[in-house]
């Protein structure tokens, strides 16, 4: 979702550049009890015209909706945008232990609208509502076409649906790298590929409408946790590099600017790099670059701000094993991987003194319900305790990481502890938890069905906090536990005094 669509669905649902969940599900609730089809019944001019609006209500709050971290969302200028369970084993260490089960972040659910319906008078002709969407048409028309002349702006391509597995793919371009100082000989300074400083159409640095508007893209996908927006431009007649086809190529955006172009190729490899090297000088030979970790030999071209590489597989064929090019803006794209780079340390902010989100301590077991998108399963947990599992898997992540189970524990309808399990990105979440709590310490204390595990665990003022895992060596960290240690030091004195309560029936 791109800059423009941000603005005219806050717009719509009139919600300004930060709101919370909850003020995304009153604003549009608001818009509901106006818009509904069935307030209209009467007039079926009138229910037609209520049917299209709520599509469009429906579909600027699905967008925002699909748009919130951890229950928030903050729309920045120049940025593109910026939670099924399975039962889970429990860690219980010195402190006490609830089992963990997935959560998920809370979606909204429409409301029931009142059976009575306002009146509203309608004018005839172009008058009314009609002549001003009709004036507003007008204008924006001219605003567009009048700053391109006789060229026409594409049409808003939306987001493609990513496909599954999408969210686990590089967070950046696959093609990475050089790394500094692995060059076989002296770089000589290109100032011809300064000059070109993009592919075709697309000049590195550009805006994301800018790019929109000179090559409509066949599909776009978003990474709203890095801030990546990718082009993606497939096989045709008029996908070439002069006379050669290509099979593919991507252009991929950071905070809105376009930094990175790669380009893949099946056919003509040969006459590729001697095309490069007739466009951009000699090259230098590297072997650091790599694609989704497995290495590359590459012929590169560096100048003062531009990158390019001719790249193909380590063992392929010497003349004609190339496969794909890349091309980049150094200083975008250092940016771009320091970013992706910190986003373990930006998930970890979810984990705080109040809890892990919008499931704050203390809150009550109705209160958490609402905030998740299906009932959770609740259980008894002891004397005064409950356990409330969530059903269903979507959306249930630490910042972009799929968590595979959390349990929320309540003692007298309070939370005060939070389980949370995962199998994928061990490290990742745990450089991320080290960083949110670096006064972490190791701690031995832990223990699962019987089985000792080793934690870092930091202990604060209000919030315990451990990560966990299985004592066997190489075992990978599996769960995070957070507790409220007023709370359940109130919940450990009440089981203590269990017996002095029941001699008093005696």
């Amino acid at each position: 979702m791109d800059e423009s669509q941000i603005s005219a669905c806050l717009a719509l649902l009139d919600l300004p550049d930060a709101f919370t969940e909850a003020q995304l599900k009153q604003a549009y609730h608001d818009l509901v009890q106006v818009w509904h089809p069935d307030k209209h019944s009467h007039n079926e001019r009138l229910r037609k015209k209520a049917d299209e609006k709520m599509k469009e209500i429906n579909e600027a709050y699905e967008l925002l909706r699909s748009s919130l971290i951890n229950g928030m969302f903050r729309f920045e200028l120049s940025s593109t945008r910026t939670a099924a369970p399975t039962s889970g084993t429990r860690p219980t260490g010195g402190q006490a232990s609830p089992s963990p089960t997935h959560a998920e972040t809370a979606q909204p659910v429409a409301e029931d609208t009142p059976n009575t319906a306002t009146a509203i008078h309608e004018p005839k002709g172009l008058s009314g509502n009609a002549f001003w969407f009709l004036l507003l048409g007008l204008m924006l028309l001219i605003v567009i076409l009048a700053p391109h002349g006789r060229k026409v702006a594409a049409p808003d391509t939306p987001d493609a649906t990513a496909p599954a597995g999408d969210a686990d793919l590089p967070l950046s371009s696959s093609v990475e790298g050089p790394q500094a100082g692995t060059n076989t000989g002296p770089v000589p300074i290109s100032k011809e590929l300064d000059d070109k400083y993009g592919f075709k159409e697309l000049r590195l640095g550009m805006s994301i409408d800018e790019a929109r508007r000179r090559l409509r893209p066949d599909r776009v996908r978003t990474n709203q946790f890095n801030q990546l927006v990718t082009f993606w431009y497939g096989p045709g007649p008029s996908n070439k590099l002069g006379d050669f086809p290509l099979d593919s190529v991507s252009a991929s955006f950071f905070r809105g600017r376009l930094f990175k172009v790669e380009v893949a190729f099946s056919s003509h490899q040969a006459e590729m790099l001697e095309a490069l090297r007739g466009l951009f000088g000699p090259s230098t030979s590297n072997d650091s670059l790599t694609r989704d970790s497995s290495p590359l030999r590459a012929e590169c071209w560096s100048g003062e701000k531009a990158f390019c590489a001719i790249v193909a597989p380590r063992n392929s064929e010497l003349r004609n094993g190339w496969d794909a090019m890349v091309m980049y803006d150094q200083a975008l794209n250092r940016e771009a991987r320091q970013y992706a780079a910190e986003e373990p340390i930006r998930a970890a902010q979810a984990l705080s003194e109040n809890g892990f989100g919008e499931f704050r301590f203390g809150m009550s077991l109705k209160e958490f319900s609402r905030k998740v998108r299906h009932p959770p399963t609740i259980s008894e947990a002891g004397i005064g305790q409950k356990d409330a599992a969530v059903a269903g898997s979507e959306g249930n992540k630490l910042g972009r990481y799929p968590l595979t189970g959390m349990r929320a524990s309540f003692f007298q309808d309070k939370l005060y502890r939070i389980d949370l399990d995962f199998e994928r990105h061990q490290e990742e979440i745990y450089e991320g938890f080290t960083n949110r709590f670096p006064a972490a310490t190791d701690d031995t204390t832990w223990s699962r069905s019987g089985e000792s595990l080793r934690a870092r665990q930091f202990a604060g003022v209000r919030l315990v906090a451990a990560i966990l895992a299985p004592r066997s060596r190489g075992a990978p960290w599996d769960s995070i536990v957070l507790y409220d240690r007023r709370l359940d030091e109130q919940r450990r004195e009440f089981e203590r005094e269990a017996p002095k309560r029941a001699a008093k029936d005696l």
